[in-house]
């Protein structure tokens, strides 16, 4: 009965590559380069989680027939994040530098060793959308999604 409990409580070992995989970049990236703004979070827990606070936020914004137009967008995209969780979860890795090409170097650097952390946690979808060549904001946005392991059969 105790292996059952704990299993149900257990998050997903794919939930938990990513989760590990956020903290390992928050630890040896973000705090490598503080001159650059480091943003990682679950993208896919981040609408469930959110949900509470973003229908207040809408409450103040708007009301009437548009409030619960809202409102139901909202709890249909949470609803969908739900589920998609239960099958993977997607890292979102932003990284922002200043004006300057020191700054595009870290950036630069930045994403190769966000890149060479992910090799660990093996990723099953990569996204990436870079910009280095923006002389005022060079920046990257990387998305890694984490599933169960097919060809092992492993979740």
């Amino acid at each position: 009965m105790e292996i059952i409990l704990e299993s149900l409580i257990r998050p997903p070992e794919f939930e938990q590559r990513c989760d590990d995989f956020i903290d390992e970049v928050l630890e040896k990236v973000a705090q490598k380069y503080p001159d650059l703004e480091i943003y990682v979070r679950n993208a896919t827990k981040y609408t469930i989680d959110v949900l509470p606070k973003q229908i207040a936020i809408l409450r103040q914004l708007a009301t009437g027939k548009k409030l619960e137009i809202l409102i139901e967008a909202h709890r249909r995209l949470a609803e969908k994040d739900e589920i998609l969780s239960a099958q993977q979860n997607t890292a979102e890795v932003n990284i922002w530098g200043n004006e300057g090409s020191i700054s595009r170097n870290q950036v630069e650097k930045a994403i190769n060793e966000v890149w060479n952390i992910s090799f660990q946690y093996e990723p099953t979808i990569v996204h990436q959308d870079i910009d280095l060549e923006d002389p005022d904001f060079p920046n990257a946005h990387l998305f890694f999604t984490f599933a169960a392991h097919e060809s092992t059969g492993r979740e």
